[in-house]
């Protein structure tokens, strides 16, 4: 960036000496100090967040034009000033002043904004209240938070509610760290989002969002509610995915063809995960790898191959095998000594219990580990 020099002294310019007179009657010349141009080199102060500037290359407010017109009349003829109050002996008359308009609340921490609702397989959602809690331990639960809690609604978006499964299923302190009920109606979602300014950081953002949900056919449009108590159902999976909407833009905007961010795993714990393909290693080893994972509290899950990479053979054995392809799944256990894995399907129903891990290796061509 450039700055301001103070001005030098011209040593082809001859000054005459000032006479006796002068010398009695005027102070002698002072040159520029160490102090003014230290403050002829300081650089002028950034504007603030949402200052409104005209703002010239360096990113700094353009100075302001003086008016060289001001005060003189433009057909130059002698004009009488007006009277001062001095003068007149009146009031001064005060201008109103000038109200600031209030600025704009973000729309992450506005409760009332609420993402667009509709949706390819719910094209007339409306929003409906549902009253209920943050999280509720069920019967048979070790956790408040447990992969059960976890059912996909009419949203493309399995790879969310899975990752939260998965994640349920390793580490729920983690997750309902991410919530807080703010006691008036509304609760906070913080999530770890990309940085706008440096994308591979990701940053914690609170979002706030009411109990309003999508609505059709008489229930809840998308994730469903949880684990129910005596003031109501579990809503955790819901206010995540509805935090994730409203950073979006829409529910539209995070199925799983539309999303900008699939690494859920990332939005809970800040780091990213890790991806591999599980035909990259045999199957000894990837039991090995899952095993570790699950023992370190990382969450795994898996997408199933998509029905265009997938054969006609392929997918009518998948179907066979109960398998859903394009579909994504949470690891839940593993037994090296059976080598099978049990994987939760987060529609709540038709979970792939001893599931052989050849046959993983066939039909899934993705696996993500979360950080720990």
């Amino acid at each position: 960036m450039a700055y301001a020099l103070a001005p030098k002294s011209d040593p082809k310019k001859i000054v005459p000496a000032a006479t006796s007179a002068e010398k009695a009657t005027k102070n002698p010349a002072k040159g520029l100090t160490f102090a003014d141009g230290a403050q002829a080199l300081k650089p002028k102060a950034a504007p603030t967040t949402g200052e409104e500037t005209n703002v010239h290359s360096g990113g700094y407010p353009e100075p302001k034009k003086r008016n060289k017109n001001k005060n003189k009349n433009k057909n130059r003829n002698n004009v009488v000033p007006a009277p001062t109050t001095q003068q007149n002996g009146t009031a001064p008359v005060l201008a109103p002043p000038v109200v600031e308009p209030p600025k704009p609340l973000d729309p992450l921490l506005d409760p009332a904004h609420n993402p667009d609702p509709v949706n390819e397989y719910a094209p007339n959602a409306t929003y409906a209240k549902t009253d209920g809690v943050v999280a509720v331990k069920g019967e048979g639960e070790a956790h408040e938070i447990d992969p059960s809690d976890v059912e996909q609604g009419a949203l493309g978006d399995c790879y969310f509610v899975a990752q939260l499964a998965a994640q349920a299923r390793t580490n729920p302190s983690r997750i309902l760290e991410l919530i807080k009920d703010n006691g008036n109606g509304t609760f906070t979602v913080t999530l770890f989002l990309k940085d706008k300014a440096q994308p591979w950081k990701r940053v914690p953002t609170p979002i706030v969002v009411n109990s309003e949900f999508p609505q059709k056919d008489g229930g809840v449009a998308y994730a469903k509610p949880g684990d129910r108590s005596t003031t109501g159902p579990e809503l955790w999976v819901m206010l995540i995915e509805k935090a994730f909407a409203k950073h979006s833009g829409s529910y539209e905007f995070i199925r799983g063809s539309k999303t900008k961010d699939g690494d859920v795993f990332a939005m809970m714990t800040g780091v990213a995960s890790r991806s591999f393909r599980p035909a990259s290693m045999n199957g000894d080893k990837l039991l090995e790898t899952l095993t570790k994972a699950l023992a370190a509290g990382q969450a795994v899950s898996f997408g199933a191959k998509s029905k265009t990479s997938a054969d006609e053979a392929l997918q009518a054995e998948a179907k066979t095998e109960g398998v859903v392809l394009n579909h994504a799944y949470s690891l839940i256990a593993v037994d090296a000594k059976a080598r099978t894995v049990d994987l939760r399907n987060p529609w709540g129903v038709k979970h792939l219990m001893g599931f052989s891990i050849d046959k993983l290796i066939k039909f899934y061509d993705s696996c993500d580990v979360a950080a720990k």
